[in-house]
C-alpha cells in the first residue's frame, strides 16, 4: 500500500513537471490555428511560420511570439517591444525577469556576459552595437530556456525564449540542410 502511494506521487509529480514544459495555455506540438485559438492576449501580426501577440507584464510591453516548423510549435517566448531612450532599461528588465525566473525555476545552468573593454564604462552602448550580450540559460528534461539582453543595428530588446528539444531539433537540421544545399 505504502509503495502504491509512493509510486502516485512519483507518477504526479513527472505528470505535473511535464505540464510545466509547455507555455502559456499551449502545448509544444500544437498548429499555428489552435495556438491561434488558445491565445488569448491581443493578435499583432503573423508570418507563414509564426504568431505575434502583445501583452504587458510587470509594466514592460511584450511581444508574444510563437514559432512553428511543419506547422508544429517548437519555441515560444517574450520579445521586449519598447524602444528605451535610456538603453540601461533593457539591464534592468533582464535582471527583474531573470530574477523571476529563478524563482520560479532555479539558478540558470550557464550564465554568460560578453562586455568587450571598449564598453566596460559604457555597456549600454556596446548593447545598441550588438557587442555586449547578456546570457542565462536552463536545460531542462524536453525544454530549454534562455533570458538573452542582446543588440545591434542601434536596438536593443530582451528575449525569453522557450524551445521544445525534440522540435527544436528538427528546425535546426532544416536549416542546415537548406545551408548545405546552397553551397
Amino acid at each position: 500500500m505504502k509503495k502504491a502511494f509512493i509510486f502516485s506521487i512519483l507518477l504526479f509529480s513527472c505528470c505535473m513537471v511535464f505540464t510545466d514544459n509547455n507555455f502559456r495555455d499551449t502545448k509544444w506540438g500544437m498548429s499555428i490555428e489552435e495556438v491561434r485559438k488558445v491565445e488569448k492576449s491581443e493578435y499583432a501580426d503573423a508570418t507563414s511560420d509564426g504568431l505575434f501577440f502583445k501583452t504587458t507584464i510587470q509594466n514592460v510591453d511584450w511581444i508574444i511570439c510563437y514559432f512553428f516548423v511543419d506547422n508544429k510549435l517548437y519555441r515560444a517566448g517574450y520579445m521586449t517591444s519598447e524602444n528605451y531612450t535610456n538603453t540601461n532599461k533593457y539591464f534592468e528588465i533582464y535582471n527583474t525577469f531573470r530574477d523571476l525566473l529563478i524563482d520560479k525555476y532555479g539558478q540558470p545552468i550557464k550564465e554568460v556576459i560578453t562586455i568587450p573593454d571598449i564598453y566596460k564604462n559604457h555597456p549600454d552602448s556596446g548593447l545598441l552595437m550588438g557587442q555586449v550580450i547578456y546570457i542565462s540559460h536552463w536545460d531542462f528534461t524536453d525544454i530549454t530556456l534562455d533570458i538573452t539582453a542582446q543588440g545591434g543595428d542601434f536596438k536593443a530588446r530582451v528575449v525569453i525564449l522557450y524551445a521544445n528539444k525534440e522540435l527544436d531539433a528538427v528546425k535546426v537540421q532544416r536549416d542546415r540542410d537548406a545551408t548545405k544545399s546552397q553551397l
